[in-house]
């Protein structure tokens, strides 16, 4: 199962090499919390691989049959990312966040409230985790778009790209 729209060759071994990223910056202590997956895409895989108790997914994108994901116990939640949103959590719900290849896919206006949600709903000493590609390899993504390597469909959907700077 793609939690990827549409077809590239390397989105999977992609996928895998974010979710390694994530797997070591989430630590012990996390385990019995909650987990937010932004962005986790139209089969949540991340969410069914992480060891932490309270799982929970939104994105604008899924799959019709989610049948097979209930053995998983991840609670999904259909949110349109490209508009302003309030995240349907309560404060400090969350011990960590992750946007694992989500932020690039965001007009930056919309990011800002993003944040201001994700601060709100991570807990005091929580951590947030995020990935994405680097304003420098917009041109290289999308020349590996073309020759199917990437999916095209994800890369066109490109808003922004940022330098750590911009980042922090």
């Amino acid at each position: 199962m793609r939690s990827t729209r549409g077809y590239g060759l390397l989105e999977n071994t992609l996928s895998h090499y974010r979710q390694a990223i994530a797997f070591k910056l989430i630590d012990n202590r996390f385990r019995d919390g909650n987990i937010l997956d932004i962005g986790c895409g139209q089969f949540p895989s991340f969410l069914t691989k992480v060891n932490i108790k309270n799982k929970y997914g939104i994105d604008q994108y899924f799959i019709d049959d989610l049948s097979n994901i209930n053995k998983y116990h991840i609670n999904l939640k259909k949110v349109d990312l490209s508009k302003r949103i309030n995240l349907p959590f309560e404060d400090n719900f969350f011990n960590v966040v992750t946007m694992l290849a989500v932020i690039e896919h965001i007009e930056e206006h919309v990011l800002k409230t993003i944040f201001f949600e994700i601060h709100r709903t991570l807990s005091k000493n929580g951590l947030l985790v995020i990935t994405t590609p680097s304003n420098k390899a917009d041109k290289l993504m999308r020349v590996l778009a073309g020759v199917k390597l990437l999916s095209s469909v994800e890369i066109s959907e490109h808003k922004t790209l940022f330098n750590l700077k911009q980042l922090r």
